[in-house]
């Protein structure tokens, strides 16, 4: 994972962090960040998460789906 999506899951993590949300749902919420920023990495090569449109997005809902 690129330095700038580890980033980005560091903060989401500690975001998550200041709820009170149970250990498992902090996990749960982490992995689907985690393989969403992966298949960025992997399918929109060299683009920020944070520049993706929301027709990219749908790209990853059906890929999922």
């Amino acid at each position: 994972m690129n330095d700038n999506n580890k980033k980005l899951l560091e903060k989401h993590t500690d975001i998550l962090s200041v709820r009170d949300l149970a250990v498992n749902t902090v996990a749960t919420y982490t992995s689907y960040l985690t393989a969403y920023l992966k298949w960025v990495e992997e399918s929109l090569p060299g683009r920020k998460a944070e520049s993706i449109t929301w027709e990219e997005m749908r790209c990853y809902i059906r890929y999922l789906k």
